[in-house]
């Protein structure tokens, strides 16, 4: 089994720089966010292919998201098995994918994703 790594990137958010990459697996699309100079990831999530339909984690708009959210509730060091396990944070992110006209579309996702 192949695994493929996006490259690295950066991204600014409250004035902190931090680094983010996307790991390609056969089962599933891992995202790794570091702090600038840190070795460890602050965030690792796991989304399956299915999500990854709906859910581009390898936008910087997400990517920023995502961090905001982690800061935001105080928490240290996390790793996420499921994207579908942080509800918050997964409601969050179809707020941004799908617009108000999109409803039928995300009724379609949730569906497909749920079975």
């Amino acid at each position: 089994m192949r695994r493929w790594w996006k490259k690295s990137r950066k991204i600014v958010v409250d004035e902190t720089v931090y680094r983010y990459s996307l790991l390609d697996c056969p089962e599933y699309r891992t995202l790794r966010i570091y702090r600038e100079y840190e070795k460890q990831p602050m965030i690792c999530l796991r989304q399956s292919w299915t999500e990854a339909w709906g859910i581009d984690l390898f936008r910087p708009k997400m990517v920023a998201y995502i961090i905001g959210w982690h800061e935001g509730s105080g928490r240290g060091p996390q790793n996420i098995p499921s994207l579908q396990e942080e509800s918050t944070l997964f409601q969050g992110l179809m707020d941004i994918c799908f617009s108000p006209e999109e409803a039928e579309q995300r009724a379609w996702f949730l569906e497909r994703i749920r079975s």
